[in-house]
Order: structure tokens, then sequence, then C-alpha cells
């Protein structure tokens, strides 16, 4: 499919849901000049939406502003959202800036958009970037892939983002190029992926483990407490170096900054590193724990010797 920003508040503050709408046009601005710059992106119409962002799905069309001036129309975007917001119910709106994606000799229809609705923005994250199949071509990320672009477009575009973190309430927490819906935890669709660091990683395949289906999983890491068990992990040493040597023999490439980067080789790398995490870290980390029927019973015996003595 395409690109996905998924934001989080940057202080452990509770922002309002205007400013967070707000933060989230800035980085869809952000991301929309860093492809305009090099022609790729040539954006031509911003519609607001309501509820979906199409009539077709039952959506409300809001305003329609032709751009102009992309800079200018969307400060007048961010003058309307801050006088009525809360009147006009924005809090609930999807804003689509339609365009052209121009690469050389193939042109297609796309658009980035501002997910403020809430089932919408529980699917597409909070700002989702891609174009229309045409022909052979499925998705924008599908363009990128067969162009050979992902390997340096992604680190320019996550660091691109970096500089415009300064001075918003949010930031992004996790930013995907996914040939599928991205979902947190995911790694069969990935193909590039920005997280804040390698910590963050482990954060990161848990969520993917705990959703496998594999009896170990279920008895010996389920009764484990998540922050106990995480902390434990990042705690040892041997761990970032495990990682390291499991990226590299899953074809991926691994980029640091202030963040980190990740980037797939092939379109197996992601679900490859996964697999190989969950049997040399996850696993071993737990082999010598006692399965879940056996703290059962010991605390069957522990209260049934209370029941004695009472």
């Amino acid at each position: 499919m395409g690109i996905y920003l998924n934001l989080v508040s940057s202080e452990r503050m509770r922002i309002s849901p205007l400013e967070r709408a707000l933060s989230r046009i800035h980085y869809c601005y952000e991301a929309i000049r860093y492809f305009a710059k090099g022609r790729l992106f040539l954006p031509r119409t911003i519609r607001v939406w309501m509820d979906a962002p199409s009539e077709t799905l039952e959506g409300i069309k809001k305003r329609e502003i032709q751009i102009v001036d992309l800079y200018n129309d969307v400060e007048r975007l961010r003058s309307w959202f801050k006088e009525d917001f809360y009147q006009e119910r924005l809090f609930s709106s999807i804003i689509v800036f339609e365009g052209v994606w121009d690469f050389d000799n193939i042109k297609l229809a796309g658009f980035f958009s501002v997910n403020n609705e809430y089932t919408w923005r529980n699917m597409y994250l909070d700002v989702e970037i891609d174009a229309y199949g045409k022909g052979d071509i499925e998705d924008l990320v599908d363009v990128f892939w067969e162009k050979g672009e992902i390997i340096t477009l992604a680190p320019n575009f996550f660091m691109e983002l970096k500089h415009a973190e300064k001075g918003e309430p949010t930031r992004p927490r996790e930013i995907y190029f996914s040939i599928g819906a991205p979902e947190y935890g995911g790694f069969d669709n990935l193909v590039a992926l920005h997280l804040q660091d390698w910590r963050a990683l482990v954060g990161f395949l848990y969520s993917r483990l705990r959703k496998d289906k594999a009896p170990w999983i279920k008895s010996k890491v389920a009764p484990i407490d998540r922050g106990f068990f995480l902390g434990s992990i990042r705690e040892q040493k041997v761990v970032p170096m495990i990682l390291k040597r499991l990226i590299e023999e899953a074809s991926l490439v691994e980029q640091h900054g202030k963040s980190v980067t990740y980037i797939a080789k092939d379109k197996k790398s992601f679900s490859k590193f996964y697999q190989k995490t969950r049997e040399e870290v996850f696993k071993s980390a737990v082999q010598d724990f006692p399965e879940s029927e056996a703290l059962k019973k010991k605390i069957q015996k522990g209260l049934e010797r209370i029941e004695t003595l009472g």
C-alpha cells in the first residue's frame, strides 16, 4: 500500500484534540513538501471530509481548496481548524491532499491524508501516503520497490520528518513503508520501518510474538508481566549483538542516527527477522521458565497450605 505515520505525544502531557489535528497537518505538509521538492508529487486539491473520505463510503465533503500555493493554502486550512474545530466537529474529519505522482514515464493519481476520524485513524494511522493502482502497479510502495529506491528514499524521508519534530507536541513513534495495511508488531507487510531506537524494536517484536499461536508462548510468555519481561531482555548486553547478527542474516539494512531505520533487501526480510528473533531471543529467554500449569499448581498448593493451617 503506502507510507504511514503513527504519532505520539512528545512529552508526558495531555494535548487537546485540536493540537493533535494541527500536528497531523504539520507532518502531512512536511511530507508533501519533501516529495514535491523532487517533483515526485504535485499536489492539486485539498478536500476535507467528515466521517469517511468519499461519498461512496458515506462521507460528507466539508470543504474543497484548489492548491495554488501549498504553504498559504495549508495556512488557510490551519486557521479554519483553529477557529471552528469544535463547532464543526472537525475531530471527525479526514483531510485528503490529492495530486499526481510523477515517476519519469509513470504518472499515478495519489494522495496524502490526515486522519482525525477515530475509526479511519485506527486503520490507516495519523497520516497516510499512497497512490492509486494502475496496470501492474498496485500502490505507491510497489513503485518505489520496483525502482529500487526504498534503500535511499526511506532514510532521507525519515530524516526530513525528524527535523520537522521541533516545536511540535507530537513526534512520529513509527513510520512504515508497507505493502499492506500497517499494524503495530506486524512484520509480513513491511519493507521499511522507522523507530526511536533498538529498544522500541524489541517492543515491536514482542507485540507480534503475543499474537503468535505457538504453545510455548501461551504457557511461558503470557504469564509474565510485559514490562518486566521486556525490561529484563533489554538489560542483557548480549541482546543488541544477537539482533545485529539476525538483522544481517535476514537481509535487513540497519541505519542509526538519533533514531533507527530498518530497510528490507527482499520482501520477506522482515518476516525472516521476526522468525529468527522469536526463536533465538524470546524462546531462548524463557526456556528455563516453568509452564503456566506448573505455576497454577504452586498457587493451589500455597492456598491449600493456608487452609490447612487455618
